[in-house]
């Protein structure tokens, strides 16, 4: 109700949710606080790392424009190395955590870029306009159409 803009229909708070964000909120912040059982390593800093290396590749890739390319890069690197280190700031994971899964999250995106390479090597992507040969005939692929016209007449 509240997302409709009804405010005076917003139900009512539990009293577990404000004790809850209550203790989160007044609890001090240390590092003998932070419970090592968590996960190691930080499934939250491969994952970040990984979509942020795949995306600034990504930009560096296919954006043509130096300044939005450089933005861009910018912007997934800030993104993916804070989104781990958030979660050693609010102490999820110890710092041995973050470098491990960074690590990971670096050599996934590594072979996932390799692999994106390899396939574009092996399967180049098709460009309508072109000659293409099939069976000793030069076919044409027409843009308007998607069928193939043939530039002999029978």
């Amino acid at each position: 109700m509240l997302y409709l803009g009804l405010w005076w229909k917003a139900p009512v708070i539990s009293q577990w949710r404000i004790a809850n964000a209550y203790t989160a909120a007044t609890t001090p912040f240390s590092l003998a606080d932070a419970d090592p059982h968590y996960g190691y390593p930080s499934g939250h800093a491969i994952r970040w790392c990984y979509i942020g290396l795949l995306v600034c590749w990504l930009a560096w890739r296919h954006v043509k424009p130096i300044v939005p390319r450089l933005l861009a890069m910018a912007i997934a690197l800030v993104v993916a190395f804070g989104g781990g280190f958030a979660h050693f700031y609010i102490g999820y994971h110890l710092t041995t955590d973050l470098i491990a899964g960074y690590l990971l999250g670096a050599a996934l995106a590594c072979l996932a870029i390799v692999s994106l390479l390899r396939n574009e090597r092996v399967n180049p992507p098709a460009i309508t306009g072109t000659t293409l040969p099939i069976t000793g005939d030069n076919v044409v692929l027409d843009e308007a159409e998607a069928e193939p016209v043939s530039e002999k007449s029978p």
